[in-house]
């Protein structure tokens, strides 16, 4: 549940991120349309080229003529059959060059405005990212409703797990009840000493399970864990110390310290023979 509470939050995070996104778009994409609805599609065109320069042709022979008409007056008169026969081929170019104006500015055409398509194309991009932000935003809503539906199933097992809980909680009390009947039970208050011989018992993880002795340096040596000081504890407290130890280890570190027999006189020692029925078993 701690882990999918972490992902609940991170996807959270994700859709509020993606959900701005899906605003800012489609706040753009208004803007967009509103530009676009102001500004004409079609626009005239410049005429062709061809009849341009067709028509500056026609005006560069003209201004020939002209200098030439300059050179013949300058030898003869205007009623000059030569001067005459330029000026005819004048007025016959003059002529040319307005229908050919007039009639490019008939056949002059429209086109798609250069800034409208430019508006377009912002207008399809803006639609484009709009569609993968709402996909992207639709898809985290869906991995958040398998997570929460995940969580309230985890969640609906509660009652289950804790009446489990209840029942290790029980077998572990029976259990230790059991194996002190087994071992030798000592005053509350005894504090382990060098000689005493120890039972280490594993609710959970029974192939760990020990009988060691105390050695005189005041220690034990258990599997996965290695050298324990236990002289000076009692009992409870050298539990204490190996369920915490062995939290690093093992998932369940329920334990079971017994004394077996102990090096103090006038003690008696625990019946073995009661510990071998419960291997048996």
């Amino acid at each position: 549940m701690s882990h999918l509470l972490e992902q609940r939050k991170s996807l959270d995070d994700a859709l509020k991120q993606a959900e701005n996104q899906v605003k800012g778009f489609q706040e753009k994409l208004a803007w967009v349309q509103g530009q676009i609805s102001q500004i004409p599609e079609q626009i005239p065109l410049s005429s062709s080229a061809s009849e341009q320069g067709i028509v500056g042709g026609a005006k560069n022979n003209l201004l020939s003529l002209q200098l030439k008409e300059q050179e013949l007056l300058n030898k003869y008169t205007e009623n000059n059959p030569h001067v005459q026969s330029i000026r005819k081929e004048m007025e016959l170019i003059n002529q040319f060059i307005k229908e050919q104006e007039s009639q490019v500015s008939r056949s002059v055409s429209t086109g798609k405005n250069p800034l409208y398509l430019e508006m377009e194309m912002q207008l399809f991009h803006t639609q484009a990212d709009l569609v993968s932000a709402e996909a992207q935003s639709g898809v985290i809503k869906q991995q958040i409703a398998e997570v929460d539906k995940e969580l309230n199933r985890l969640r609906n097992l509660g009652p289950e797990l804790d009446e489990l809980r209840r029942q290790v909680t029980a077998d572990e009390r029976n259990y230790i009840n059991y194996l002190t009947k087994v071992g030798k039970t000592p005053p509350q208050d005894y504090q382990i000493q060098v000689g005493d011989q120890l039972d280490i018992k594993f609710f959970f993880n029974p192939e760990l399970n020990e009988t060691v002795l105390v050695r005189p340096d005041g220690r034990i040596a258990l599997q996965l864990v290695g050298e324990i000081t236990v002289v000076g504890h009692t009992v409870e407290q050298i539990r204490a110390m190996l369920i915490k130890t062995y939290s690093g280890q093992l998932k369940n570190p329920e334990v079971a310290v017994l004394l077996r027999s102990t090096n103090v006189p006038g003690e008696d020692s625990g019946t073995t023979a009661a510990e071998g029925n419960f291997v048996g078993k």
